[in-house]
């Protein structure tokens, strides 16, 4: 009898740990959602301070081509584009989110239509663009360390450009 009420106690406590562990990794999954659609926000309205609120300091973002730029990079060149774009109509779905603990992989793909003004001359980029992300949970939340761009398929001014990255150029 003692063993049984034993057992029936280490299965209640079972069942408690898996439904914590199990709003946990729902919890983690709503606040990457919630990360993702406030950058995604942030980015259409030019919010630069916003977007960089959810990458870490080491970011690292690898393009289809293998090249690399960091954090500071991309702040750079997102004030530059931001100065001489007209409209932006980009939305960022999440394809799939799985959590490890404090570690997370995310695809998304961004649907974008966006307008610049240059010189005088317009120009219109439109497409998608899949990308794998790794995130890591701070004491403040959830943030992308890095950035793999997986595909993109876009139209230059009616120019259509279509790249894949190699296998080897992603972090698996």
């Amino acid at each position: 009898m003692k063993i049984l009420r034993i057992l029936i106690g280490i299965l209640s406590l079972s069942a408690i740990f898996v439904a914590s562990a199990r709003t946990i990794k729902l919890d983690d999954e709503s606040d990457i959602r919630a990360l993702y659609a406030k950058m995604d926000k942030a980015y259409n309205e030019k919010d630069i301070a916003s977007f960089m609120a959810g990458i870490s300091k080491n970011y690292v973002w690898h393009d289809w081509k293998g090249h690399v730029q960091s954090s500071k990079d991309m702040e750079s060149d997102m004030k530059k584009e931001f100065a001489n774009r007209v409209t932006c109509d980009d939305h960022v779905t999440i394809d799939s989110i799985d959590i490890k603990g404090s570690r997370a992989t995310v695809v998304s793909t961004v649907k974008f239509d966006e307008t610049y003004m240059e010189k005088g001359v317009r120009s219109r980029f439109s497409g998608t663009e899949t990308a794998k992300d790794i995130l890591m949970k701070t004491a403040d939340g959830w943030i992308i360390d890095r950035s793999y761009n997986l595909n993109l398929d876009m139209n230059n001014n009616g120019t259509r450009i279509k790249r894949e990255a190699p296998a080897n150029k992603i972090d698996k």
